[in-house]
């Protein structure tokens, strides 16, 4: 995919993110222009999450605050989960479920209210951050790929190469 249109993707999928655009059902697809056949297909949601991030039963998918986006080669996610479940059952359920689904744990950070755990699953990484409420937790699961995660912490992106 030429840079320019990768850029453009890339925006347009955030700007969708912002403003709310996404599935219901069928989902908002963008897909490769026609001199571009090599070029990515990609779509975001709004409500669907990927079979390999198991969440708890008692959990439920804040889909306002939820989106996923996903192409041939790369995906990425944002998904916020709320539940009567104490925090830190759910903190165990995760510990445990993820690995089973190809997730290896790299670091955990605990705070009084709320324990953050890092895993990594190939060329992806996913955040997690479970936080204590007065009637159970909240969980947010952010999945993106390692590379690009690592970029936008140091503040910098790469830059497109130039077109020859």
């Amino acid at each position: 995919m030429k840079p320019a249109r990768k850029a453009y993707a890339i925006l347009a999928a955030a700007l969708a993110a912002l403003a709310g655009c996404g599935r219901e059902a069928a989902g908002y697809n963008w897909s490769p222009a026609p001199d571009d056949p090599g070029g990515e297909s990609a779509a975001l949601y709004r409500d669907a999450s990927f079979p390999d991030l198991p969440v708890p039963e008692a959990y439920r998918l804040i889909e306002g605050e939820s989106h996923s986006f996903q192409g041939r080669r790369s995906r990425s996610g944002v998904f916020h989960y709320r539940g009567r479940l104490d925090w830190l059952d759910a903190a165990d359920f995760f510990r445990r479920r993820l690995p089973e689904a190809g997730w290896n744990q790299v670091s955990i950070e605990r705070g009084g209210d709320f324990r953050e755990l890092r895993f990594r699953k190939g060329g992806e990484q996913l955040i997690l951050v479970i936080r204590r409420l007065r009637d159970g937790s909240r969980a947010e699961l952010q999945l993106d790929d390692v590379e690009r995660n690592d970029l936008l912490l140091r503040g910098r992106l790469p830059k497109p190469p130039e077109n020859r």
